[in-house]
């Protein structure tokens, strides 16, 4: 069987219609004619179509954003998912930042427990508020051991 063709042979034009069609992958057009994504940018090459623009890469915009996850052990591979970009990317940003290596200071957490992290923090500022809040308003709030009025501490 040598000299067989894989997969379906089509016209140059219905190709070069699936290669302009941004919207497909290279991989999606070699299932739909049963090769490979590799054989799909090969037949581009021989015959002739200009390669495929996907665009301007995306970028890390919130730095702050990515420092604090930083400074929390995110793992790298969680910060590329987060911000849509390749991992290289995460450590080249790093060295933008003049940020410190990670070194063995700890294990890596991942996205989610930063999450709860920050969640939990939040909670604790906002209770830490209405605590303050029901003090100066002349409320009760219970505090340690005693109850505290505004006038001192009631036992």
């Amino acid at each position: 069987m040598s000299g067989a063709k894989r997969g379906k042979v089509m016209s140059r034009a219905e190709f070069a219609r699936l290669w302009a069609d941004k919207r497909l992958t290279v991989a999606q057009i070699g299932a739909a004619i049963g090769v490979s994504g590799a054989a799909v940018s090969s037949r581009a090459v021989k015959r002739g179509l200009p390669g495929r623009q996907m665009g301007p890469l995306p970028a890390i915009r919130d730095d702050a954003k990515f420092r604090e996850m930083w400074a929390a052990q995110v793992s790298i591979a969680e910060m590329a998912l987060f911000f849509g970009v390749n991992p290289k990317s995460i450590r080249n940003h790093v060295t933008r930042l003049g940020l410190p290596r990670r070194g063995a200071r700890g294990v890596p957490i991942t996205l989610d427990d930063y999450q709860a992290i920050k969640l939990r923090e939040r909670m604790a500022e906002a209770a830490r508020i209405e605590r303050g809040a029901m003090i100066n308003a002349e409320m009760v709030d219970q505090i340690g051991r005693g109850l505290i009025k505004r006038v001192g501490v009631v036992r």
